[in-house]
C-alpha cells in the first residue's frame, strides 16, 4: 500500500491535514486584510491630500487674482 493511500485512510492524518488547510486558509485571510487596510489608509491619505493641495491652491490665487481673474479649481485643473 502507498504512503498516499495510507494517509488518506487514517483520519488522525486527514484530520491533520484540513487543520493545516484551515491555518492555511487563516493565514491567507489575514494576509488580505492587511493589504486591504494598507491600500485603504493610502487611499485615504491621497484624498485628504489632494484635498488639502486644491484649498491651498484656492486661498494662493485668490490672494494673487486681481478682480478680472475667473478662477476654477477642480481635481484635475487649475484655470484662471
Amino acid at each position: 500500500m502507498s504512503r498516499q493511500v495510507a494517509a488518506v485512510r487514517d483520519p488522525q492524518a486527514q484530520m491533520s491535514q484540513i487543520q493545516r488547510q484551515i491555518q492555511q486558509d487563516w493565514a491567507n485571510r489575514e494576509y488580505i486584510e492587511v493589504i486591504t487596510c494598507s491600500i485603504k489608509k493610502i487611499s485615504d491619505f491621497l484624498n485628504s491630500f489632494g484635498e488639502n493641495v486644491e484649498i491651498f491652491l484656492l486661498k494662493r490665487i485668490l490672494v494673487v487674482g486681481d478682480n478680472r481673474c475667473i478662477v476654477f479649481i477642480s481635481l484635475y485643473e487649475v484655470s484662471c
